[in-house]
Order: C-alpha cells, then sequence, then structure tokens
C-alpha cells in the first residue's frame, strides 16, 4: 500500500468512525501530519520530493471527489486538500 493510498484509507476509517465532526477534523490533520513525517524519513529530507508527493495526494483526493458526494469522508477530503493546499503555499 502506498503513503497515498494509505492516507485515502484513512479518511474513510475517520469519516466512518461517527465522531463529531470537529474531532474528524483534528484526527485527518493528525494523518496529514504522520504522512509528511512519513515523507521526510522515506525521502530523506528532500523538500522538492516531499513537496511532489504531497502534490499528489492533493491529485488523489481531487480524484476521490469523482463522482461527487455529501456525505462524512467528502468533508474530511476537502478538510484534508485545504491542509494540503495550506502546506505547499508554505513550502513552495
Amino acid at each position: 500500500m502506498t503513503m497515498t493510498e494509505d492516507f485515502v484509507g484513512s479518511l474513510h476509517l475517520i469519516a466512518a468512525s461517527g465522531k463529531p465532526l470537529n474531532n474528524q477534523k483534528a484526527a485527518v490533520g493528525q494523518v496529514f501530519e504522520r504522512f509528511l513525517r512519513e515523507a521526510d524519513y522515506t525521502l530523506g529530507g528532500d523538500r522538492q520530493r516531499i513537496r511532489v508527493l504531497v502534490a499528489q495526494l492533493e491529485l488523489e483526493l481531487m480524484q476521490q471527489a469523482l463522482p461527487a458526494r455529501s456525505d462524512s469522508f467528502a468533508d474530511l477530503r476537502d478538510h484534508a486538500r485545504s491542509l494540503i493546499e495550506d502546506w505547499l503555499s508554505k513550502n513552495g
């Protein structure tokens, strides 16, 4: 399983948890931080390669938007995309 697949799978698990949305969003933030730590470790701190991996994650989340959904997963996917966009803008 790739890091991206693991991230998306984690979003599905969080969405299925039934916890309040704020708690789910906090969990997504933690999963994204774990993703960044693992990317940093796996890629030896190479910021450019980490940025490419994060951009690939963003593309995967965009693909997850098709077909359109309006459920907890969609809310978390959109929140994750927002976290990614913020990270990419700060690490560009």
